[in-house]
């Protein structure tokens, strides 16, 4: 799934374009990385810390009443992105 389409352009035309056109092209090169051999770690680093930004500027936690308010622990905040929005098994462990 492409990071833009979590985000309305006609809501916010300025975060869609930044996603679109910085994100998005960063998912891409992730993407490409993973069909070469030899470069799944990398790609997994620069996934991670993609999703870490995110988590950070662009995610509002579900229990957070005002959305420009950050928390300084990153961590949960992370866990909660991955959380919502992978499509996680039961049986898996998180």
């Amino acid at each position: 799934m492409l990071p833009s389409l979590f985000f309305d352009r006609r809501a916010n035309p300025e975060i869609y374009d930044f996603v679109y056109d910085q994100v998005g092209t960063q998912f891409a090169d992730a993407r490409e990385m993973m069909k070469c051999r030899g470069f799944n770690f990398a790609a997994t680093m620069v996934l991670c810390n993609l999703i870490s930004g995110i988590s950070v500027i662009l995610y509002t936690p579900k229990n957070r009443r005002n959305p420009r308010e950050k928390s300084k622990d990153r961590g949960p905040r992370f866990k909660e992105l991955l959380g919502q929005y992978y499509p996680w098994d039961y049986s898996e462990n998180k």
